[in-house]
């Protein structure tokens, strides 16, 4: 079994997919022939493997069959008057990979032959041929959505306490074939633990890369299905002033059905601190966990022996703590990436990267401390008459000695503006009994579409003698 831009070694931990020879000995010339699906292999040569002896010659072609076919044809050779031992010889070792555009689950036989021994086609009944069985997916994969998760562990599990006899995803092929994992002939937990530890190091949670499990290659899966449509967000929009705990919850809707799940949720570290992650209120029993985490980012990979039959609730309870030095401000709780069931409970809502009506958002209070706020810098006599302060209405104010400042506009769209940090935590402070304060820093330096109604009238003051007719007035829409 290897799926969609692996190459084909059998075992993994070896090279090559190697074919073998059972004789009593004595051959010195054999040809074999493999009869294949080009769509789903791609045989391209051949070497001598281990048992033959030194010296021996190997070739290697390859021809279109019949109906889309392929066959390769390989000639081994021994040197001089050698003979091959009796016993089991391995003969020579393919070289194969399975292409990138593979229906993933397809399967097909290759067909080994034996064309002739000793230059000569065998006699009828005496060689008997062990053809191979590909299927096209990922060793370990049980689920077949492409990719490794608790689920499959959880699958095999299921196989061993003969709650299932085989894999759902993969009907009529035997689950040695797909789950024998330390290649041992039988299914056992190791099995399951080996596919829960690669699931662990993909996760970020251990550092073993299982090396009986080839590596799934960089694009390729996880695969998306149809199905029911259930809604996995973060309803949170909560308040909290530094070193306080705000606890985020991952949402579900209905989890009828539900067996598996993975999430990425990504945060502020630098205002939070990861505290704890719990299974949620539908999660509880869930029996496999794993759990990945890095500063900003947590991945949580979990499943349970049998599907959930109804209930709502939360997925995981994610507890972060306000740091002492946090910034005020609002600060999204993002919910990256959801998957229920390897991508066969579909999503109403696919989260992604960045803001989505799947997240969340925490408004980070700031403690004001009593006193004057201070300006953010200190006036010189070489600042701009616009850095110098201005009423509301338009007028500047009196400088010292009676004189006036240069009139400046009240809206300079060239300019910018910032308050000082003690502002900035009183407004944040005072948004926590106005809603609509609330709502407008948490859309700010957001952008949005413009009603076609909309206005923005700008009135300009200006002194009685210096009044002029104006051709039309100021109106600029948006």
């Amino acid at each position: 079994m290897r799926g969609p831009g692996q190459p084909v070694d059998v075992p993994a931990t070896g090279q090559r997919l190697p074919i073998s020879f059972t004789s009593s000995g004595g051959l010195r010339s054999l040809v074999l022939t493999i009869d294949y699906d080009p769509r789903l292999l791609d045989i391209s040569g051949a070497t001598p493997a281990a048992g033959l002896p030194a010296g021996s010659d190997v070739r290697f072609a390859s021809a279109p069959r019949d109906a889309g076919g392929q066959r390769a044809r390989i000639s081994v050779i021994l040197p001089g008057q050698t003979t091959l031992a009796a016993g089991t010889v391995r003969l020579v070792d393919l070289v194969a990979h399975v292409p990138d555009s593979a229906p993933y689950g397809a399967k097909h036989v290759l067909d080994l032959s034996v064309e002739s021994i000793d230059g000569g086609a065998p006699v009828a009944g005496t060689v008997i041929d062990d053809d191979a069985l590909h299927l096209v997916g990922y060793l370990g994969d049980t689920s077949g959505n492409a990719a490794y998760t608790t689920l499959d562990g959880q699958q095999i599990q299921r196989v061993l306490v003969k709650l299932d006899t085989g894999f759902a995803a993969w009907p009529n092929v035997d689950p040695l074939l797909i789950a024998d994992i330390n290649g041992s002939g039988t299914l056992t937990s190791l099995d399951a633990s080996r596919v829960l530890q690669e699931v662990s190091y993909l996760t970020g949670a251990s550092a073993i890369d299982r090396p009986e499990i080839p590596p799934i290659p960089a694009g390729i899966g996880p695969i998306h299905f149809a199905g029911p449509d259930p809604l996995v967000d973060i309803p949170v929009d909560a308040m909290a002033d530094p070193g306080e705990v705000v606890t985020v919850p991952v949402r579900i809707d209905t989890a009828a059905g539900l067996e598996s799940l993975q999430v990425r949720v990504a945060y502020d570290a630098s205002r939070f601190e990861l505290l704890a992650v719990r299974r949620g209120s539908v999660t509880g029993d869930f029996g496999w966990l794993v759990s990945g985490q890095q500063p900003g980012q947590l991945t949580v990979d979990m499943s349970r022996l049998a599907a959930l039959a109804d209930g709502t609730g939360t997925l995981l309870d994610i507890d972060l703590r306000v740091r002492a030095d946090a910034m005020p401000g609002v600060s999204p709780s993002d919910l990256q990436y959801a998957s229920l069931n390897d991508g066969r409970l579909t999503l109403g809502v696919l989260p992604v990267l960045g803001n989505d009506e799947t997240d969340g958002r925490i408004t980070v209070g700031g403690r004001v401390t009593s006193g004057t706020a201070q300006p953010a810098a200190a006036l010189t006599p070489d600042d701009p008459p616009h850095a110098g302060p201005v009423l509301l209405a338009g007028w500047p104010i009196a400088q010292p000695g009676g004189r006036q400042a240069a009139v400046v506009p009240v809206i300079d769209l060239g300019g910018s503006f910032s308050v000082p940090l003690a502002v900035e935590q009183a407004i944040v402070a005072d948004s926590r009994n106005k809603p609509w304060l609330k709502d407008y820093l948490g859309n700010g330096g957001q952008t949005r579409k413009a009603s076609p109604n909309s206005a923005l009238k700008v009135t300009i003051p200006v002194s009685a003698a210096t009044v002029r007719p104006l051709s039309s007035s100021v109106l600029a829409r948006s």
